[in-house]
C-alpha cells in the first residue's frame, strides 16, 4: 500500500486495523508510519479515523505508533525531502488513544555491556499536537508546560535505526505483558502514566540527555522525569513487564 505526507494509504491502514480487531489477529499493533499533522488537507480525515482506534479499544487491542525521524520538525506534504520550519508533530503517534514511541540510543561496549546511561537519539520526534487536546491521563506529568496539546512521546526504546525500530521493539515488550496477563492490555496509557510517576520501581529508566533540534528548528531537552522530548524515557524490561501486567484493567 502507498503511503506518502497526508491522507495518501490512510483509508488502507484503518482497514487493516479494523480487519485485525475485528478477527483478534493481535493483542498489539505496532505502526511504524505517520504524516505530519499538518499535511492533512482536511484535519476532519484525522478524526474520523478515530473511529477505527475506538473499535480497536473496544476490543482490547494496543495501538503503539513511532513519534518520527525529524527531531521536532517534520516532512513537507508536497516535499518530503524539506521540512517544516517550526514545530510539528505527526499523526497516528498523536492520537492520545495511541502509545507513542520516540527513540533513544543505547551506549554499550562490544561484549554489550553499557557503557553509560541511554540518551535520546536526536531527531526522535518529540512536541504537542496541534489537533488533540491533552488527555487527563497526561496532565499531572504536564503540569508545568504551557502547550496545551498531546505532547508525544510517552516512551522512547532503542531508535538507532529510527522510530520505526523503536515502536515495535516496543510493542514486543507489550506482548510479553499481554502474555503475562493472559490477555490482552487494551489502552495501557493511563497505566503509563501512573507507572511512570513510580520510576524504577515500575521500571521506568529516565532519559535525561539530549534533545531533538532539527536543522533550524528549536527542539526539546531530555531532563529529569518526564519530558516532552523523551515523555518519561525508556523502560527495564523485566520489571516494566510484571509491573504493567499487574496495573492494567
Amino acid at each position: 500500500m502507498d503511503e506518502t505526507q497526508g491522507e495518501s494509504g490512510m483509508p488502507e491502514m484503518m482497514r487493516v486495523l479494523d480487519h485485525l480487531t475485528r478477527h483478534r489477529l493481535a493483542d498489539v499493533v505496532s505502526m511504524s508510519f505517520g504524516s505530519v499533522e499538518q499535511n492533512f488537507a482536511d484535519p476532519a480525515s484525522m478524526l474520523a479515523y478515530g473511529a477505527t482506534f475506538d473499535r480497536a479499544r473496544a476490543a482490547g487491542t494496543t495501538l503503539v505508533a513511532s513519534s518520527g525521524d525529524t527531531g521536532a520538525s517534520g516532512p513537507l506534504r508536497d516535499d518530503p525531502d524539506r521540512h517544516h520550519p517550526r514545530r510539528v508533530v505527526a499523526w497516528p503517534a498523536s492520537d492520545p488513544r495511541v502509545t507513542a514511541v520516540g527513540g533513544a540510543l543505547l551506549h554499550v561496549d562490544p561484549q554489550g555491556h553499557r557503557t553509560s546511561p541511554d540518551t535520546l537519539w536526536p531527531k526522535s520526534g518529540a512536541g504537542h499536537s496541534s489537533l488533540f487536546a491533552r488527555p487527563a491521563w497526561q496532565r499531572p506529568a504536564t503540569a508545568g508546560d504551557a502547550a496545551p496539546g498531546r505532547s508525544i512521546p510517552d516512551i522512547v526504546m532503542q531508535g538507532a535505526a529510527g522510530t520505526s525500530q523503536s515502536a515495535p521493539l516496543f510493542a514486543g515488550v507489550l506482548a510479553l505483558a499481554a502474555h503475562l496477563h493472559h490477555g490482552p492490555l487494551g489502552d495501557i496509557n493511563p497505566a503509563l502514566y501512573r507507572l511512570g510517576a513510580a520510576g524504577r520501581a515500575a521500571g521506568i529508566v529516565d532519559v535525561t540527555e539530549g534533545s531533538n533540534t532539527y536543522a533550524e528548528v528549536p527542539g526539546f531537552a531530555a531532563g529529569p522525569g518526564f519530558d516532552t522530548a523523551g515523555g518519561w524515557g525508556t523502560v527495564d524490561v523485566p520489571r516494566f513487564v510484571r509491573t504493567l501486567a499487574r496495573a492494567v484493567t
